[in-house]
């Protein structure tokens, strides 16, 4: 018995997996592109229409121009700029709410690929920031979880620099995921538990603070 929408969404997605799986397709950029499509449908499904967003592939682009790779699905308002004879489109990151890179089978090598990805999302949003924009942005949710995490009364933001070091960097980094675009990696197989992917995750991102040292 279907009892949330949540429910009624991941049966809709296992049907289609198994109509895709039908098609008997071996061609790899094809199947991608079939997973990609069931996510952009699926997150259609999900979003309400009053909320005046919709789903997109493309690249993502800051003011000067600056473009990311690919990207498989993203969730966006506004309107985007078309590439001609292409369904893609390029989509200012001001106006990129989320961003999705999509895995058929999810391992440390596609876990990799992906991250390196959905961070050019990330540099790309940070420059338009530094560069200075007119935005203002609230951060109090993110003071609220410092404030939580790190049992401290947080500072205001000119005077984060006073803190110690690791908590200056979780300060800073809470901000920066509150205001920046969201990031996710969709994997529809691949590691067998969630515990097994918290190690595989743990192992990826201590080789990459071993590589910047």
């Amino acid at each position: 018995m279907v009892r949330t929408i949540a429910e009624l969404l991941r049966a809709l997605q296992e049907a289609e997996i198994r109509e895709i799986e039908k098609a008997r397709i071996r061609h790899a950029p094809t199947i991608g592109e079939m997973y990609e499509g069931l996510t952009s449908t699926i997150l259609n499904k999900a979003i309400p229409a009053e909320a005046g967003l919709s789903v997109a592939s493309g690249f993502v682009e800051d003011s000067s121009g600056k473009l990311s790779g690919q990207i498989d699905c993203m969730l966006v308002s506004g309107s985007g700029k078309s590439i001609p004879y292409s369904k893609h489109s390029k989509w200012h990151v001001r106006e990129v709410v989320a961003v999705l890179e999509v895995k058929k089978r999810l391992f440390s090598s596609e876990l990799a690929k992906a991250q390196a990805q959905l961070g050019d999302v990330l540099d790309i949003y940070g420059d338009y920031v530094v560069r200075g924009t007119n935005e203002s942005f609230d951060i109090e949710p993110s003071l609220f979880a410092f404030g939580k995490i790190a049992g401290l009364v947080p500072p205001s933001h000119e005077n984060a620099s006073e803190l110690p070091f690791h908590l200056e960097m979780l300060y800073r980094t809470l901000i920066v995921e509150q205001i920046s675009p969201l990031r996710i990696i969709v994997g529809y197989e691949g590691y067998a538990s969630e515990s097994s992917f918290r190690k595989a995750f743990v192992g990826f991102l201590s080789s990459l603070l071993k590589n910047r040292v």
